[in-house]
């Protein structure tokens, strides 16, 4: 089995983990370890990208960096502060 083929799954296989992981729920370590394998996989994918012959490595790799880029974007998502997008939590606006 080629190499590339190999890492390339890889990247699949943990970017399937770090997506499952945002998505399990507000703990901070599920995100935080979501982000991480996020990055791992998507440097595994681009590892194995030159590596990989033939169609079905390009086409693996090319999933791959669509799904860590659906990752990273659920992340960045859930990781953003709670007052972000308008008005802070807890502030009353008092009428003069």
């Amino acid at each position: 089995m080629d190499e590339g083929i190999v890492l390339v799954w890889t990247g699949v296989a943990l970017s399937a983990v770090a997506l499952a992981l945002l998505l399990a729920g507000p703990h901070p370590l599920h995100r935080m370890a979501g982000v991480v394998l996020a990055f791992q996989a998507f440097a595994l994918t681009l590892a194995g990208f030159p590596a990989s012959r033939g169609p079905e490595g390009v086409l693996l790799s090319l999933f791959v960096l669509l799904l860590g880029m659906l990752v990273l974007a659920v992340a960045a998502t859930l990781l953003r502060p709670a007052g972000q997008g308008g008005e802070a939590e807890g502030t009353e606006q008092t009428q003069p």
